[in-house]
């Protein structure tokens, strides 16, 4: 099993919403700790944004969820690059282990498409195969 004990943080567009709530049942199913998520929240956004950033220093996996938007298959915003960038400074910097998996593969389309091909190419993230992707859910 892929995912099992690991604290994990969900990072996705706020489009996907409730297709996020599946996937954080399906880790507390596998006896992950989902420490984050994106959510609909009315709290202050320097609040969300420390939450969020604490959570990923504190991660195993980072795992994005990134499914087509705004016809970019792939899909990643600002706030999610942010997000690998962050967890991806860390594992440099800080010598964190924080695993960075991509729902699926990004798109030439997207913004920061340069940065993460060169992360991918590198190895600093990865993207989740179909076989992977079918166990998320099981």
């Amino acid at each position: 099993m892929m995912f099992k004990n690991k604290k994990i943080v969900i990072s996705a567009s706020s489009n996907f919403t409730n297709e996020v709530m599946g996937l954080v049942t399906s880790f507390k199913e596998k006896e992950n700790d989902v420490l984050e998520y994106v959510k609909d929240n009315n709290r202050e956004y320097k609040d969300v944004l420390y939450n969020f950033y604490t959570a990923i220093d504190n991660a195993d996996v980072l795992f994005v969820y990134n499914k087509e938007k705004k016809g970019i298959n792939g899909y990643i915003g600002t706030s999610v690059f942010s997000e690998i960038n962050h967890a991806a400074i860390n594992n440099i910097v800080h010598n964190k282990n924080i695993d960075i998996y991509l729902f699926n593969d990004i798109d030439e389309n997207s913004m920061c498409y340069d940065e993460l091909k060169y992360y991918l190419d590198i190895g600093m993230i990865k993207v989740l195969s179909d076989k992977e992707k079918e166990n998320l859910y099981m």
